[in-house]
């Protein structure tokens, strides 16, 4: 028995020895045959060929498990996912992804797998040796199958469809990325704020968030970026390029995932209901957006003026006011205008339409927002009030109008005299002082009146009311056009000289006044007697004699 076994059991031990090594990797084997043909592969000869599709491998085990794929055979199946394998070795391999187990490391980067042959495929990515080159746009690649899966992106071709969505992948491992957005299940979670994520590299890019780390820089205007993808969408802005239109209407944009949004509009699906109001909006964003109308929340803010607005594009949009930008041009008469909403109501003007009217006085109003600021005008409500003279106004515009004045700022200038005012209606209004229309007439003396406020202001001085006073010497007018002449009066400045002769006035009225006496020009007539005179103070002179003649 003992000499069965020492003889026997050291010719077993002989025979199962790897003896043969390959003399390119080392890689031991029992025979020189397994050695001779391992050796194929690292001489790249293929002897053994499929005669269905053409393909060649370098040993014959290869080939065989080769055409079980053209049989169709596949009797190993997975019990976790239902995978179905041609080798059983092949399904072992697979479990080990299933188990969470990653015993393979990367002495690189660190980077674990569940495979070694996972593992070897990626470390030919550190060796950064990359000889497979892209022909259409010149991106290489370190292995052949990230080139024959980068092809698809220039092909289009796109197999592996959500069952959910629709949405179509190239490749099948981004397909089963995506159905985790679906299924809701974040695996990944940020350590810092504890947000959840269903994909490592979301996860990734939301790191870069609190580090403030963005390295990514665009060449053209210099903002940052913490992506590259960012950056790539950021740059068709530049270069004008939008390559999705709307079948519908016609409107471009520059991404997919953007004209996607854009056609639920055309749906007429609002399935996205405000719960306040119960107003409907097809995509979720703008219901987001809509319900800081509710809050109130206005997180925009103007630095020029002040001005607050609910969105960034508002703020964007009342931007080209301040900067005199006026992109939006009209195709009838050629006016240009700083936003699509000023242009598109000033279409309404050439449709002649004003088709919102008002219930309380009737007039007609081209928008629906023009007629709902008009609205406030009824109800009496002021309650935006000054905080330095607490004068109150219906309307929050009307308030920061009103500011100007306290801040002395005139952003508003007559082309033709150079006058500079506070608002813009009071530029129109001064407008009409040049173009000689004076629409407004006084009922008791005639006078005509450019502005509707200067009819008001005149009749004070037939009601007798003197409500502008002089700070010097306490004298009352009714106009404060008239104050203001008379304060000039007190500075004694005679900058205002008569070119006949000479004279001098400290007023340029006065000297007008004054220059009709040179040109025999007397502009104020006696209702009684029919006599002229060139100074209405002269005129009222002459009345109470009249005045005195019909006392006698």
């Amino acid at each position: 028995m003992f000499a069965f076994q020492e003889y026997y059991i050291p010719l077993v031990m002989a025979k199962r020895a790897k003896s043969h090594s390959c003399e390119v990797c080392d890689q031991g084997f029992r025979s020189h045959y397994d050695m001779k043909r391992h050796f194929d592969s690292h001489t790249s000869i293929k002897r053994y060929k499929c005669d269905v599709c053409g393909n060649e491998f370098t040993q014959k085990g290869h080939l065989n498990a080769h055409m079980a794929m053209h049989a169709g055979f596949k009797n190993h199946i997975c019990d976790v996912c239902g995978k179905e394998f041609l080798r059983k070795g092949v399904l072992n391999m697979h479990m080990a992804l299933h188990t969470d187990v990653k015993s393979y490391e990367c002495d690189v980067c660190g980077k674990k797998f569940a495979l070694k042959c996972h593992l070897k495929t990626h470390l030919v990515r550190h060796a950064a040796v990359k000889d497979h080159r892209c022909d259409i746009c010149g991106k290489e690649f370190t292995l052949k199958c990230d080139l024959d899966r980068h092809f698809d992106i220039h092909t289009g071709f796109k197999c592996h469809e959500c069952d959910i969505c629709g949405k179509e992948f190239t490749r099948k491992s981004d397909l089963k990325k995506h159905i985790r957005i679906h299924v809701r299940v974040k695996y990944y979670e940020c350590d810092i704020c504890g947000k959840g994520f269903t994909l490592n590299s979301a996860l990734n890019n939301h790191m870069t968030t609190h580090t403030g780390v963005k390295s990514h820089q665009c060449e053209v205007c210099g903002k940052d970026f913490v992506r590259n993808g960012t950056l790539k969408i950021h740059m068709a802005i530049h270069m004008g390029v939008k390559s999705h239109k709307c079948d519908v209407c016609g409107k471009e944009f520059r991404e997919k995932g953007h004209l996607k949004q854009h056609l639920f509009t055309h749906s007429g699906l609002k399935s996205h209901k405000c719960g306040v109001c119960g107003k409907g909006y097809a995509l979720k964003s703008n219901l987001n957006k809509h319900f800081d109308v509710h809050t109130g929340i206005k997180n925009h803010k103007c630095e020029i003026c002040g001005k607050e607005f609910m969105e960034k594009s508002g703020i964007k949009t009342h931007m080209n006011m301040h900067s005199g930008a006026k992109k939006y041009k009209c195709d009838i008469c050629g006016n240009y205008f700083a936003q699509t909403g000023s242009l598109n109501t000033h279409m309404t003007i050439h449709a002649g339409g004003k088709s919102y009217e008002c219930i309380v006085c009737g007039k007609e109003f081209s928008s629906k927002g023009n007629l709902e600021t008009h609205l406030v005008t009824h109800s009496g409500v002021k309650s935006n009030k000054c905080d330095v003279c607490g004068k109150g106004f219906q309307s929050k515009q009307a308030l920061n109008i009103h500011m100007n004045i306290h801040l002395g700022l005139k952003k508003h200038k007559c082309d033709i005299c150079g006058k500079d005012v506070t608002a813009k209606h009071d530029l129109i209004s001064h407008m009409y002082v040049h173009v000689g229309v004076k629409n407004f007439e006084c009922e008791i003396c005639g006078r005509g009146f450019s502005r509707k406020k200067d009819i008001v202001v005149h009749m004070n001085v037939h009601v007798g009311v003197k409500n502008q006073c002089c700070s010097i010497c306490g004298k009352e007018f009714s106009e404060k056009g008239r104050l203001k002449n008379h304060i000039i009066g007190h500075t004694r400045v005679n900058n205002h000289n008569c070119g006949v002769c000479g004279k001098k006035f400290t007023l340029i009225s006065s000297l007008r006044t004054h220059l009709d006496i040179h040109a025999g020009i007397k502009r104020h007539k006696c209702e009684v007697c029919g006599k002229r005179f060139a100074y209405l103070s002269t005129l009222k002179s002459h009345m109470s004699m009249h005045a005195g003649n019909e006392v006698s």
